[in-house]
């Protein structure tokens, strides 16, 4: 993880926020994909951060992508509230709400 200021990588990586000593990984495992609305695809899972998974759903859409193609790159979105894994820091400057966004390219090979 890097925001290109050292000063603010090393608060993040901290123990007030991500603790990467403590939970070096943060995993998602994939439990349901459905096609959800407007042709997006739904995928269900739980999401774990700092010793501690919820559920969520990434909502996924093609960026560029040929049709019948398993082939493209597409974009996942999801919105957590941080206060549920543990991430209280500086709540009067930053919203608990925040926005996860994947990119991901895909080939059509099995």
């Amino acid at each position: 993880m890097t925001t290109d200021d050292a000063w603010r990588d090393d608060l993040l990586r901290g123990p007030r926020f991500f603790a990467t000593e403590r939970y070096p990984r943060i995993t998602f495992s994939g439990t349901c994909l459905a096609r959800g609305g407007k042709g997006a695809m739904q995928l269900a899972g739980n999401l774990s951060l700092r010793g501690r998974s919820r559920p969520v759903v990434f909502e996924f859409e093609p960026v560029s992508a040929a049709p019948d193609s398993r082939a493209g790159i597409y974009q996942a979105r999801t919105v957590i509230r941080r206060s549920e894994f543990g991430l209280n820091a500086m709540q009067h400057l930053i919203s608990d709400e925040v926005e996860i966004i994947v990119a991901m390219q895909t080939d059509a090979t099995d």
